[in-house]
């Protein structure tokens, strides 16, 4: 792990202690950390919803054949190391399940 110095006014640096004690966090570290990895989060969250709101007013949906979704999972697999590359068989028990995310 990098360490990472930060400058805060005295107010600003009051209040994180305070609400690291608050809250329950170990250290002002912990509380800087969850707070990043909100804004990560959210930031992730936002392009899905611009992404899913894209795809719904990209017009009505039109079947892919079986080649066009493997040209799919190559030109994906490139931009995404070890993104699975085989395509899913349609009788398999794990049709329909976003891999590395297998239900219970």
């Amino acid at each position: 792990m990098t360490t990472l110095n930060i400058s805060l006014p005295d107010s600003l640096r009051r209040f994180v202690e305070e609400h690291v004690e608050r809250s329950g966090f170990s250290t002002t570290s912990e509380y800087i950390r969850h707070l990043i990895r909100e804004a990560r989060d959210a930031e992730v969250a936002a392009r899905l919803e611009q992404l899913l709101l894209d795809g719904l007013q990209s017009g009505p949906a039109e079947p892919l054949e079986a080649a066009e979704w493997n040209a799919l999972r190559l030109r994906v697999a490139e931009e995404r190391p070890g993104y699975e590359t085989e395509p899913r068989h349609p009788d398999s028990d794990t049709e329909g399940q976003v891999p590395g995310h297998e239900s219970a």
